[in-house]
């Protein structure tokens, strides 16, 4: 994360994805390639040294997906969402 951008920039930032990730399932399952492209920032950032807020804004916005794995599956398969979400895990 950049030093020079204030924390609450990120915390709004993350919250409004994860509100927007709630909303958005219907247009991402449409645009297959943008779903993907989202997942695979959301879990890199995962790895990121974030704030708590943030990691839990992150971690919303996954759930919400996550509940409709079954819409977005090949954005699922091709980011290895289960496998990046274990590794996350272990390493928390």
């Amino acid at each position: 994360m950049r030093a020079d951008v204030h924390p609450f920039c990120y915390e709004f930032a993350s919250a409004l994805l994860a509100n927007l990730l709630r909303t958005s399932v219907a247009y991402l399952e449409r645009n297959p390639k943008l779903a993907k492209d989202i997942l695979t920032v959301v879990l890199n950032l995962l790895k990121e040294k974030v704030s708590t807020s943030v990691l839990w804004h992150l971690l919303l916005g996954l759930s919400h997906l996550a509940q409709h794995k079954d819409r977005l599956a090949t954005a699922f398969e091709e980011t290895y969402f289960s496998d990046k979400v274990a590794d996350f895990q272990e390493q928390y």
